[in-house]
């Protein structure tokens, strides 16, 4: 004998299956300088007309590649997710300025930072690089980072990012030295092979619950902080 589903039974099921329906498949985005990217074929220059240097992607390898590259830009330069890590590689050096309201990078997805160059990222009104929903940073292998923001240089998501700095080169700081923290608001915040040179007494620690570089032990430092190599390794 069939016997019916009560209507107010069906109901819970029919909205987890509208629901459902609704979820993205493996959605996945890079959107760079307002361009969404199609990451499922390469590309030898994404950078605009108005702007110098070289940006090119390659699909194989997940690798967003900058070389020589001068922008500035009143909207945000990189954001977006990926299920794999993608890399930066940095050949030459790099400036990347955003002057709106925009941390200059968001991303929501791993990112390993690495390559033989240099890369500054400076956003005027916001974070320089922030980690979004759990997103991982690496700055690797001998590259050179700077970040600067009004408000941080290279910040996480207070929740669940990581962040490791593994024999590079960082400067972080605030706008003045006025915002609310150079490096921090990370899970995990991890220096190998290198260490903290400036400020003198500077060190990793945990305030409210996540990690940042602290001069004091009780507050996040905004001032300028540098991240070497330990001397055992040469660029």
């Amino acid at each position: 004998m069939n016997k019916q589903i009560p209507p107010i039974l069906r109901l819970p099921t029919l909205i987890l299956s509208l629901w459902l329906l609704s979820l993205p498949l493996g959605a996945q985005e890079l959107i760079f300088m307002e361009a969404h990217i199609d990451t499922s074929v390469d590309h030898a220059q994404l950078l605009p007309a108005d702007q110098k240097g070289t940006v090119s992607w390659s699909a194989a390898t997940k690798t967003l590649t900058l070389r020589d590259v001068q922008i500035n830009t009143v909207s945000r330069i990189l954001t977006g997710w990926m299920p794999d890590e993608i890399i930066i590689q940095v050949e030459g050096t790099n400036q990347l300025v955003c002057t709106g309201y925009d941390d200059a990078i968001a991303m929501r997805s791993s990112v390993r930072i690495t390559g033989p160059g240099s890369l500054s990222i400076t956003s005027e009104q916001a974070y320089a690089y922030a980690c979004r929903d759990g997103a991982s940073l690496t700055i690797a292998d001998g590259v050179s980072v700077t970040a600067i923001g009004l408000n941080g240089g290279l910040v996480g998501d207070f929740v669940s990012s990581h962040l490791l700095i593994d024999k590079a080169y960082v400067t972080a700081s605030t706008l003045r030295d006025e915002g609310m923290v150079s490096i921090g608001y990370f899970k995990e915040l991890t220096l190998e092979g290198c260490a903290i040179t400036l400020p003198s007494g500077a060190k990793v620690a945990e305030l409210n619950e996540v990690m940042s570089i602290t001069l004091d032990g009780k507050e996040e430092y905004a001032g300028k902080v540098i991240i070497a190599p330990q001397q055992s390794y040469h660029k």
